[in-house]
């Protein structure tokens, strides 16, 4: 039979009581409340070579770049990884208010964005999520330094 540590099963017993006494706490009824609606944000981050403000046949997206999600309060409440082609997708959103911050890929510069602006550290204006909307202007074309 394993052995378990005081200390471990002190943590464990801690958690079990907290939960019984307190139940579920604010901030993961928010969390819970916000993934549970029916809106999303969904971009691309791409190589813009000839800074013309749209992804052309032969600009790829860049992969492997932080997306974070806020909410109105300020707190990260989701965050993910553009994929091979530079896409990004957050989902079941309910309708509030939200605010992106994207790393900058090592190398390159922002050159071009969607209809909402990023500040120089990569981080968004606010804007607003309506039901069932699809908010896709979180894109930001990047020059290759």
């Amino acid at each position: 039979m394993k052995k378990f540590k005081f200390s471990t099963v002190f943590l464990l017993l801690t958690v079990f009581l907290i939960t019984l006494f307190f139940g579920e706490s604010e901030m993961a009824e928010a969390i819970s409340h916000k993934a549970n609606g029916s809106s999303s944000i969904s971009a691309i981050l791409f190589e813009d070579s000839n800074m013309n403000g749209k992804q052309d046949p032969n600009e790829l997206g860049i992969e492997g770049i932080t997306v974070r999600l806020f909410d109105d309060s300020g707190t990260e409440i989701a965050k993910t990884v553009t994929d091979r082609e530079g896409k990004y997708i957050f989902g079941r959103l309910a309708s509030e208010m939200y605010q992106l911050k994207i790393d900058f890929p090592t190398g390159y510069v922002r050159v071009t964005t969607g209809a909402i602006a990023f500040s120089s550290d990569g981080l968004s204006s606010y804007f607003e999520l309506d039901n069932g909307e699809t908010f896709t202007d979180g894109w930001i074309g990047f020059f290759q330094i």
